[in-house]
């Protein structure tokens, strides 16, 4: 067919058969034979797909090379009578991603410009093969969920794919008609993203030599396809959402994400996930004993926890600032009527602040008034401490800042052992005021009462109110009120209009 003299060594794969070829010269290729359910039209829109892709420059991806008489698919006939279509494309090289055992964030961020480079190229592109009902496709994930998930033999799996696709799917309702469409690769997993360059301990220079396997193709939201990429890059990381920010920062400047391309791309990430459970689980009830089914998916169950507990919004917020946009869209537009409505904000405390009456207090890494052991920084002994400063200053209130790095965090109530979070904190996201007990505290601007809880556990929140304001020439916003008395809440509940004390 391809006038080569070639080894043929088998390599691995799902559907159908593939065998590396090498010449005498050293040239390498890769004879793929389909199934025999394989539609040629698909299989031909791939090759188009291939093409295309070669033509304009990506060297990541393999060029297709035709039979001797010019045709870049034939059909042959097995010795059992079966009839197959063949294709000869490049042998690209590489080590697959999931072998590589780190991942720095320069090869994350390589991936996501490889993948935006790829979608960018498609976006003209069409073919009707491609317009296709697939259980791949993450435009048919409820469908998919819910035929397979109840086979998840796991009850405490099952339950939390449950929730999770089922949150995801409520959320992403109101901004698919808003998703651009249009032909994607579908399956950069990490065996079908392949790794070369530098293998040094720092993980320098490492970049994606390959991305392979065009045979889950199909026309669907275009952001689906950074979606897959990013599941599978952050399975095992010990923070995922960072480096699901770093495929997402090197795909942006290549293929710029919309707001709701952004607002959607963390359900697909978890979708994904939870397809590839239900669709495992499907294959197990039929293969029983096949126990690479099981192994496959153990880093989706150990990743698929982590993410659940992370809020949609939040990971909104983390992909925006991975692409340098504000992480939260509405916050211009509320500082802006902040600055400009200066005159309708009233006094917290009730009483003016001023550098007669205020103390500016440090309560940094290096402050005296911190304890270094965590168990002498709890209200009492820490207000005291606190108390006297502000007398020895002859000052009324005492002011703590925003954005102080604290050792105060050192607790056990911020370890992030527990599995909330990966990180400990360190950073004051507040302004503190502090007064003498029984002080009155104002709402500065009308609002309603939105929630209302008493965080009692040490060193967290305390009796807190969030109040929702919502301006007639401006946008909703909230503001948080914490270290209450106890007293304070029980004048509250939630709905409840409030202005003053």
């Amino acid at each position: 067919l391809y006038g080569l003299e070639a080894r043929a060594a088998p390599l691995p794969s799902e559907r159908d058969q593939n065998f590396l070829l090498q010449t005498e010269n050293g040239d390498a290729y890769v004879l793929k034979i389909a199934n025999n359910l394989e539609a040629p039209a698909f299989l031909a829109a791939q090759n188009q797909v291939m093409a295309l892709l070669h033509a304009r420059g990506m060297e990541v991806c393999q060029q297709v090379f035709p039979t001797r008489d010019g045709q870049t698919l034939v059909q042959v006939t097995a010795p059992t009578g079966s009839q197959h279509w063949v294709r000869l494309v490049s042998y690209l090289p590489g080590q697959p991603l999931g072998s590589v055992r780190r991942h720095g964030d320069e090869l994350l961020r390589d991936l996501g410009a490889r993948l935006g480079e790829l979608d960018v190229i498609l976006t003209d592109f069409d073919h009707p093969a491609l317009h296709r009902t697939f259980h791949w496709d993450l435009a048919q994930a409820r469908p998919v969920l819910e035929r397979h998930v109840p086979e998840i033999a796991d009850a405490g799996l099952r339950e939390l794919v449950e929730t999770v696709a089922q949150a995801d799917l409520n959320r992403l309702e109101p901004l698919l008609p808003r998703l651009p469409r249009s032909p994607i690769h579908n399956d950069a997993n990490d065996y079908n993203v392949l790794v070369g360059g530098g293998v040094d301990p720092y993980t320098r220079n490492q970049a994606v030599t390959g991305l392979i396997d065009f045979g889950d193709m199909v026309h669907s939201y275009t952001v689906a396809d950074l979606a897959v990429a990013a599941a599978y890059a952050l399975l095992d990381k010990p923070d995922p959402l960072a480096a699901a920010c770093q495929v997402v920062k090197g795909y942006h400047p290549v293929r710029p994400l919309t707001d709701e391309e952004l607002a959607a791309l963390f359900g697909f990430i978890r979708l994904r996930l939870c397809m590839s459970v239900a669709h495992a689980a499907h294959q197990q009830a039929q293969r029983p004993d096949d126990p690479y089914l099981s192994i496959s998916q153990a880093p989706i169950r150990r990743t698929l926890p982590k993410l659940a507990r992370i809020h949609p919004r939040f990971a909104e917020a983390a992909f925006r600032a991975a692409c340098g946009r504000v992480p939260v869209p509405a916050k211009e537009d509320v500082a802006n009527w902040l600055t400009t409505h200066r005159d309708r904000v009233r006094r917290v405390l009730g009483r003016p602040l001023s550098a007669e009456t205020v103390h500016v207090l440090d309560l940094g890494v290096a402050s005296p008034l911190v304890h270094g052991d965590p168990a002498h920084n709890g209200a009492e002994e820490l207000g005291e401490r606190i108390r006297t400063r502000l007398a020895e200053r002859g000052a009324q209130v005492g002011v703590g800042r925003y954005d102080e790095a604290r050792t105060l965090y050192s607790g056990p109530a911020f370890d992030p052992m527990d599995g909330r979070w990966n990180e400990r904190r360190t950073i004051h996201l507040g302004m503190d005021l502090f007064a003498p007990p029984g002080t009155p505290v104002h709402a500065p601007l009308a609002g309603t009462v939105h929630a209302l809880a008493d965080n009692a556990a040490p060193q967290d929140y305390g009796p807190v109110v969030i109040l929702r304001h919502e301006p007639a020439d401006g946008p909703v916003f909230y503001s948080i009120y914490g270290h209450l008395s106890r007293a304070s809440l029980a004048k509250l509940r939630p709905g409840q209009l409030r202005q003053g004390p």
